[in-house]
């Protein structure tokens, strides 16, 4: 990995079960990921990416695929690791779908290095990220892409 990502991206991550880690050594040995990024409170747009990624990680599972979903809040005062749980489960995410919380500062730092734009949260536009956290090679989707396409790419990646 680019040193200076694997350095930015160090921070540590705080999943739905609690467990705290840094991002790059939580998934550089996943093979590729599907990162998004959500709050919980947001009554449009995430539901629709959850919902997408919901057929995907159902795929992920029937198939077996070498893919890790990733959901990052970019809410970080309100999405505690209890507000994550409770959404993964209703949208019925397995166990392997990761959803992460951070301090504000990390959260900052994560979305800044992952390519987010800043700005008010309730006007960020939906981005997914395909790649490799070992090798900092990803590739950004802007949009609702369909869940078959998103298993293409990750597949191909």
């Amino acid at each position: 990995m680019n040193p200076a990502l694997s350095r930015k991206l160090r921070w540590g991550v705080t999943d739905a079960r609690y467990h705290t880690e840094g991002f790059v050594s939580r998934f550089q040995r996943k093979g590729t990921v599907i990162v998004s990024f959500a709050f919980t409170e947001w009554t449009t747009l995430c539901p629709l990416t959850n919902a997408i990624l919901t057929q995907v990680d159902d795929r992920i599972l029937t198939e077996d695929l070498p893919i890790t979903l990733v959901t990052v809040s970019i809410d970080p005062v309100s999405d505690t690791p209890e507000k994550l749980a409770a959404t993964a489960a209703d949208y019925g995410a397995s166990e392997d779908w990761v959803w992460l919380t951070a301090a504000p500062m990390e959260t900052f730092l994560l979305l800044d290095s992952l390519g987010l734009p800043p700005g008010p949260i309730e006007s960020h536009d939906p981005m997914l990220l395909i790649g490799a956290v070992r090798t900092g090679a990803f590739q950004r989707i802007i949009g609702l892409p369909e869940p078959e396409r998103l298993i293409e790419l990750a597949l191909g990646f």
